[in-house]
């Protein structure tokens, strides 16, 4: 028995002894990046006891910087035998100290007599390792079809198809992304003619609103400037997941080569419609060919607020990419352009034309200069840019540093890098924008995965009538051949109050839960028992005394559920939804 109990105790002591020598050697843990941070981590060589034992340091948090350094001597060559004490980092003038320094240079003849290269796998463990080699340069190829017309897209696809051919080298990894590509089937390959057999699918859509699936036919139903809205958000929002990807795939540069011909919310009267895919009426969009000619504060405004939205939009991928270390270099496949719209659309003034040209290219420039990319903006010749987006991949210097100010403002912050050798000169990003104080509560805080809602949201929101109702509508159904629904839609203006025409024209626009339109048109105007001047000069109850007759329109629909887009002839939408079946039902 006191055996026993000797046993016991000396087991005991031994579990002691244990635990408090494994409490003296465990390591203090590092603050670990959360996910949105400026960085994750960065190894530094070792300081102390630890590091000796094969210990990395880890050195991350919300507001670490990394820069991307180019240096160039006198000539233009570029120079790679300089140590972490020849830089110096300046954030809103002051010093910062560099506390992680390393040199990534790419052989762009690489020798490949050895092993043969593996192909890289579709998950995502896959493309992380396949990426994590800083020598390995990654390139994803956004094709912005939403904003390039169909036109100058072959031009694109002849220039990216010459540069993946011509330009790249068997260890480069390359991507291609559309904006209604989920950023889950982006796929980083070596296989260069999968990439070209994509690139050759690339067919712009600007301007054009026929549906192509059933995303699209959730809003191209919509007027023309909701529906270039909708565009410009799924396109951005795209950019930015694709980086927020990136970021988690490695630590080292990641380049976006953005084909399009840039960003605009404004659109010009002559191009307004009620419904996007049919063509602006003149009878409805007066043909005002400079609307931003003599006192015109409407348009005026407009144009100001609806850029200033789109500023704030860029602003937003500008710090994604900021805290990913993604360079965007944007390709405008126009060229040296001389206008911004075609000759087959409305006639639009000279002056409303180089405004929105400028805007647009603006917009690229924008985009590339704020994330240490370049823009090829008005060049013929692209080959230049390109090839300078390989020769930024191919070797610079990667410095990182802990902010000494924290910001969390949100703000810009200006970086400057200073070279203490002379005779050298260098280049890096201007500054990146600050995480804001939510920022670091949501990246503390876990959440359930949600799909976006951003889009749902906002077209509801721009759904509702700003106005008061100017029609009064009824809709009917009834039996028709083969199972199908009969539906009457009928309308009549209301009494005008304080205005000086009643709506004439509705414009109806009828869509299935499938996405196929049952109907999709003006209905034909309503006639009038005397001309218009005869109709104004009459009191408002010899006018009520007379009511137009109502105008109506019939079509078939499947049965299930119809969503209906009407818009009159002074703009105002409205969408409501009605269920179909065979029989008759009540409206």
């Amino acid at each position: 028995m006191n055996t026993r109990w000797i046993a016991a105790f000396l087991c005991v002591g031994l579990l002691l002894m244990v635990s408090a020598y494994a409490g003296q050697r465990q390591p203090a843990a590092e603050p670990q990046s959360e996910p949105g941070s400026q960085g994750t981590d960065v190894t530094t060589p070792g300081e102390t006891a630890e590091l000796q034992d094969s210990v990395p340091v880890f050195r991350s948090g919300i507001n670490y910087v990394r820069v991307d350094a180019f240096v160039t001597d006198e000539d233009g060559n570029p120079v790679f035998d300089l140590t972490q004490d020849d830089f110096e980092v300046y954030e809103d003038e002051v010093l910062q100290t560099v506390d992680s320094f390393q040199v990534v240079q790419v052989d762009p003849t690489p020798q490949l007599s050895g092993e043969p290269l593996t192909s890289v796998g579709v998950t995502r463990s896959d493309q992380e390792l396949a990426a994590s080699r800083p020598d390995i340069r990654v390139f994803v190829i956004f094709l912005d079809d939403y904003h390039v017309r169909d036109g100058n897209s072959i031009r694109a696809r002849r220039m990216l198809v010459d540069f993946i051919q011509n330009d790249l080298i068997p260890t480069d990894l390359v991507g291609v992304m559309y904006p209604l590509m989920p950023v889950s089937d982006v796929r980083l390959t070596r296989d260069h003619d999968a990439v070209i057999n994509a690139i050759r699918q690339f067919e712009g859509v600007k301007y054009e609103y026929e549906v192509r699936n059933l995303y699209e036919a959730r809003y191209n139903m919509y007027p023309t400037e909701i529906v270039e809205r909708v565009r410009n958000e799924v396109s951005l929002s795209a950019l930015r997941g694709l980086m927020t990807m990136l970021g988690g795939l490695r630590e080292g540069r990641k380049s976006v080569l953005l084909v399009s011909e840039g960003y605009t919310n404004y659109v010009p009267p002559q191009l307004r419609s009620q419904v996007a895919d049919l063509r602006a009426d003149p009878n409805i969009n007066p043909q005002v060919l400079d609307p931003f000619a003599g006192e015109n504060p409407y348009e005026e405004t407009m144009s100001f607020f609806e850029g200033s939205a789109m500023m704030q939009d860029l602003r937003r991928v500008i710090r994604t990419a900021s805290r990913f270390n993604a360079s965007v270099y944007s390709v405008d496949p126009r060229g040296l352009a001389a206008f911004e719209f075609d000759m087959d659309q409305p006639q639009i003034s000279y002056r409303t034309d180089q405004r929105a040209l400028r805007f647009t290219q603006d917009t690229l420039r924008v985009l590339a200069e704020e994330t240490g990319g370049r823009a090829i903006v008005n060049q013929n010749d692209l080959r230049p840019g390109l090839q300078q987006m390989l020769n930024d991949a191919s070797g610079y210097y990667l410095l990182g540093y802990n902010s000494i100010a924290a910001p969390t403002d949100g703000e810009f912050h200006e970086i400057e890098v200073r070279l203490k050798r002379p005779g050298l000169r260098v280049r890096a990003r201007e500054g990146y924008w600050a995480v804001t104080v939510r920022d670091v509560e949501r990246s503390l805080t876990t959440r359930a995965h949600e799909p976006p809602k951003a889009v749902d949201v906002a077209l509801a929101a721009l759904a509702e009538p700003r106005r008061g109702r100017l029609v009064r509508t009824w809709v009917g159904t009834s039996r028709a051949e083969n199972g199908r629904t009969r539906v009457t839609f009928a309308w009549e203006p209301t009494e005008s109050r304080g205005r000086r025409d009643n709506a004439s024209r509705v414009l109806v626009t009828a869509m299935g839960d499938t996405g196929g339109a049952y109907f999709r048109g003006r209905v034909p105007e309503q006639t009038r028992s005397s001309g218009r001047g005869t109709t104004r000069r009459r009191s408002r109850r010899a006018a009520a005394a007379v009511a137009p007759p109502v105008t109506r329109v019939e079509f078939e629909a499947d049965p299930g559920t119809m969503q209906m887009n009407l818009g009159c002839s002074i703009g105002i939408a409205t969408r409501s939804s009605f269920r179909t079946s065979p029989g008759p039902i009540s409206s």
